[in-house]
């Protein structure tokens, strides 16, 4: 398709007559990015999910609607969806003309809230930030300079929001393990970076600092996506061990090998995805500090190029499958 052009909308704006009528007055609705099934970022009883829409309202949407890449964020532990989310989910699968969600694990989850009647319409679509090669060929990709065996950083993401979900009681031993294989990253040469994705990442940083782990900080939470990418390619990375879903897959998208940190159900899901549940590990496991260390040697014996691009094909396989049948929708 060309000349295609965009209104964008903040997801968490008031929702009125006004929106649906400007929603309307466009050839399609596109509901996408995030994981917008999660009920504390925006806490409201519209709908029981990051987009506040009443019932009603997204009743009188009358273009179709493309939910897509959207992810089911609920952490372990935590408490259920209101029922109000039941119905507004309902409701937007009826209405959906193509409704894609991340990761099997996170379908089979939202399955549990609806009908047997509408479990076909959920379609698997990986975030578009796993295959950003394919969008991107010609960026220049300065990671792939070197052989994976030959580079010299070490990428790192830490997430502290919601600790007691994340680690229980096991916080400390968590940072205790992770600072450990760490350090010994480093006592072998290796530079280390720790990238922020939000503002809240950046307290990790100080509990690295009381471990005594030497490290460098780059801060994305507010570059532009071409920043973003230019930031991952220009650090020369050999790995990047990540516990947000977007530390994982924006560099898998960039050729860049990960190793992931599982605090949370979708990251162990997309790994099942690709069929490499040993890229990565529970932070709460007691053998983490091994593992990593374990994981940093494989690369370096350079056979994990054929396996991440494979992965990755498959993936671009599924989105191109998907692209053809949007297309279908709105031509």
């Amino acid at each position: 398709l060309h000349d295609v052009h965009y209104s964008k909308v903040d997801i968490k704006a008031p929702v009125n007559a006004d929106l649906i009528q400007q929603i309307n007055a466009h050839d399609a609705l596109i509901i996408g990015g995030g994981g917008l099934f999660l009920k504390d970022t925006n806490p409201n009883q519209a709908s029981g999910w990051q987009w506040a829409i009443p019932n009603a309202l997204l009743e009188q949407i009358n273009v179709p609607i493309f939910v897509y890449t959207v992810g089911y964020n609920r952490f372990r532990g935590q408490g259920d969806f209101d029922p109000i989310f039941k119905e507004s989910l309902q409701l937007l699968l009826e209405k959906s003309a193509f409704f894609g969600i991340r990761n099997h694990g996170s379908i089979n989850s939202i399955k549990k809230y609806v009908p047997d009647s509408l479990h076909d319409k959920i379609v698997y679509q990986p975030c578009v930030t796993t295959v950003l090669n394919k969008f991107y060929p010609d960026l220049n990709n300065s990671s792939q300079s070197l052989p994976i065996a030959e580079r010299g950083t070490i990428g790192l993401n830490i997430a502290l929001d919601r600790k007691n979900l994340r680690f229980g009681e096991h916080t400390e031993a968590v940072m205790d393990r992770l600072a450990a294989a760490l350090k010994k990253l480093v006592a072998q040469g290796h530079r280390l970076v720790h990238i922020s994705h939000c503002y809240v990442d950046l307290e990790a940083e100080d509990w690295l600092r009381a471990r005594g782990v030497e490290f460098d900080s780059v801060n994305i939470t507010s570059h532009t996506t071409a920043k973003a990418l230019k930031t991952f390619n220009d650090l020369n990375l050999k790995v990047v061990i990540g516990m947000r879903g977007h530390s994982q897959m924006i560099p898998f998208g960039l050729d860049i090998p990960i190793f992931s940190l599982i605090s949370h159900e979708k990251v162990g899901y997309f790994l099942k995805d690709i069929q490499h549940p040993e890229w990565g590990a529970e932070v709460t496991d007691p053998d983490l500090t091994d593992k990593i260390l374990q994981f940093v040697d494989y690369l370096n014996q350079g056979e994990v190029e054929q396996a991440l691009r494979k992965a990755q094909n498959d993936i671009w396989d599924v989105t191109l499958g998907n692209f053809k049948d949007i297309k279908q929708e709105l031509t």
